[in-house]
């Protein structure tokens, strides 16, 4: 599956349950809301049925002896318009002892029963009239109209001219603290399930991802041994003929392809080897206070022995030695000029500079090449990674298994070292090798 297509399903994926789990906290949250609102319904009637009484008792308190207070009864039934109509009536008995509603009285009261119901909210008690408009109110200042609960309408005169109505002004509190379980859940499994996913679709892409390496290192590997292996085979088989027995020179020249493309063969094998020798931690360095002036004019005069193109080399030595295994940092140092040659133009500038700075050496190899896209430079040093010279082998240019700058990288970093690179394409490309001094030379 194409790496498009695993993200797209992923998202889809991701959500779907989002979108699912999102519609359940709806419904549980919708669910809350409705319970809050016929509750604040209910409990309006009883903190007006308490209020009523407290105002009762001093009534009762300052009437004259042998007067009677009389209303109908306290109906049974539970509806909520008949206890309404009940409590209207009673406002109305109590007006005729000059006994008022008190808002003050109310909202505490109002409060207490939430409270009691575990709903722990601020709410205003407004009395309107039959136009809602806000006739008197518990409690000065605006409040958000959104957001709010409601509770029904309660008549408190004959006429319908006054209500009395409470607004709950922060419901979300209580409702998001009755769902704090199932949001901690919801979280948790959320969570849960796109760590699974993300890890899960990094293992794919890992899978996917070797299973390209494989491939490219595969073709590489065929594309490139394909060469060596068949002039070897093409000149034993010209020796093995003894056609060549009276021609001492093309004999000597068929030995020596055997010989170097054999070489070539052992060295890229060697190159294998030792890296996955790095890869394990199992090689093991000799290191040494080594020239490196020999080593690099020993480069130099190989690779341009064997050149098919223009190459310039500059060398600057402020250093003249280096603490490390000969034959790995020589190599190391070779794959950089290789490097270089391989991916430039006709012709090539490249300076190699050997300075000592902050108790390292450091070696610099510099070009004036293809250079390497911005991009492709934080993966250029990964196994059998090529970045942008794969692309242009495709094209006709250079060819390679992708070990050498992995190689350079490894052999660097087990001297203890580092090795970066800094590169404009189309322009230059330059890698820089830092391995620490000897201590004892400090």
């Amino acid at each position: 599956m194409k790496e498009v297509d695993i993200k797209l399903f992923t998202v889809v994926g991701l959500i779907t349950v989002v979108l699912l789990q999102s519609s359940w906290l709806y419904s549980t949250y919708s669910l809350i809301k409705i319970s809050i609102e016929e509750k604040s319904n209910s409990l309006i009637l009883d903190a007006t049925e308490r209020e009523l009484f407290s105002r009762l008792v001093l009534v009762a308190d300052s009437m004259p002896d042998g007067t009677l207070f009389t209303v109908n009864e306290v109906p049974t039934t539970g509806e909520y318009a008949s206890k309404a109509e009940y409590l209207r009536d009673f406002q109305e008995a109590l007006l005729k002892y000059d006994s008022r509603l008190s808002l003050i009285t109310f909202d505490s009261i109002y409060s207490s029963l939430l409270s009691e119901e575990g709903i722990n909210v601020k709410c205003v008690i407004n009395i309107v009239n039959s136009n809602d408009s806000i006739l008197e109110s518990s409690q000065d200042g605006s409040f958000p109209w959104f957001g709010t609960i409601e509770s029904k309408k309660l008549p408190i005169r004959a006429d319908d001219s006054q209500l009395i109505q409470a607004v709950i002004v922060n419901p979300y509190w209580t409702i998001f603290r009755q769902m704090g379980i199932l949001l901690l859940a919801t979280v948790i499994m959320v969570v849960f399930v796109v760590a699974c996913i993300t890890s899960q679709i990094r293992i794919i892409m890992k899978q996917n991802r070797i299973a390209q390496i494989r491939e490219d290192f595969s073709h590489a590997m065929i594309h490139d041994m394909k060469t060596p292996i068949t002039s070897i085979l093409m000149s034993s088989r010209m020796l093995h003929s003894k056609r060549l027995n009276d021609y001492p020179e093309k004999e000597e020249r068929h030995f020596n392809i055997i010989e170097t493309e054999g070489e070539r063969l052992l060295t890229l094998t060697e190159k294998v080897l030792t890296v996955a020798k790095l890869e394990q931690d199992k090689l093991e360095l000799h290191k040494q206070i080594i020239p490196l002036r020999p080593i690099i004019e020993d480069l130099i005069n190989k690779f341009e022995a064997k050149r098919s193109k223009d190459i310039i080399f500059v060398t600057q030595f402020e250093t003249e030695t280096i603490y490390a295994e000969y034959i790995y940092i020589k190599e190391a140092i070779s794959n950089l000029i290789d490097n270089a040659i391989k991916y430039s133009h006709e012709s090539v500038e490249i300076r190699i500079s050997c300075t000592e700075k902050d108790k390292q050496t450091i070696i610099k190899v510099r070009d004036n090449g293809l250079g390497i896209d911005i991009k492709d430079q934080t993966k250029i040093f990964e196994k059998f990674e090529r970045a942008s010279a794969l692309r242009r082998s495709s094209k006709g240019g250079a060819t390679g298994f992708g070990l050498g700058l992995n190689y350079v990288q490894r052999v660097v970093e087990a001297h203890g070292g580092s090795v970066s690179l800094t590169s404009i394409e189309e322009q230059f490309s330059e890698f820089t090798i830092k391995i620490p001094i000897l201590i004892e030379d400090v």
